[in-house]
């Protein structure tokens, strides 16, 4: 026999292989709700939670602009039709495809855009 944290796991599976979110979104969260130890109704619960932001808020990257202002400028066009990688606003490499683009610029790619023009 089945505890009824259990049935309700139970019901919420049905509930989802039938195709009905809301009822299988509102159980987990009432099932989680009622039975907080319960490991499936608090796997089922995460799994059905709506989305949420973590990390808070990031600083703000000052080469975005920088590379943003470059590819509005007239510079870039010199670059059309091929992939370039920007740091702060400079170009560090171009290639004809975003794998050779890759290879030409290798460990650490952090704060670079890689971007066709």
């Amino acid at each position: 026999m089945l505890s009824p944290a259990d049935e309700l796991a139970a019901l919420i599976r049905r509930a989802l292989r039938d195709g009905d979110l809301p009822l299988a979104h509102d159980a987990a969260a009432r099932g989680h709700a009622t039975y907080p130890n319960h490991e499936d109704l608090r796997d089922l619960a995460n799994l059905l939670a709506p989305p949420r932001a973590v990390g808070g808020a990031q600083p703000p990257n000052p080469g975005a602009r920088l590379n943003r202002d470059w590819l509005a400028s007239a510079a870039a066009s010199a670059y059309r039709g091929r992939w370039v990688a920007l740091r702060m606003g400079i170009v560090e490499a171009t290639a004809a495809t975003l794998l050779e683009l890759m290879a030409a610029v290798p460990g650490d790619r952090a704060g670079m855009m890689l971007v066709r023009v």
